[in-house]
């Protein structure tokens, strides 16, 4: 099974962003690769963090940016969000004790 290589980040016509994401369902094994889009970055990033989200609790399956430009740029955008945003984002509604 041939995997698709090349990934798009840029502003499409219709003013959508996208990103070309890599599903890992047994750590390093590749499961399928999707594109992604949203109206904005930030749009994508809150995505692609809730998708990995909800795999927190299974072992070896997480989501991956395919290009290495764009993983950098959604470490840097994850990591200038304030610590209660980032818990907020965890957590949900969920109650912490």
């Amino acid at each position: 099974m041939t995997k698709e290589t090349s990934t798009i980040e840029t502003p499409q016509a219709e003013g959508k962003f996208s990103a070309k994401i890599i599903y890992f369902r047994d750590y390093n094994e590749p499961d399928r690769t999707f594109v992604k889009e949203a109206d904005s970055k930030e749009e994508l990033f809150r995505e692609f963090y809730e998708m990995n989200r909800t795999l927190r609790y299974c072992n070896g399956m997480y989501y991956k940016f395919e290009d290495k430009a764009v993983e950098e740029e959604y470490n840097k955008w994850y990591n200038s969000l304030s610590e209660m945003t980032r818990f907020d984002m965890y957590y949900g509604d969920g109650i912490v004790d």
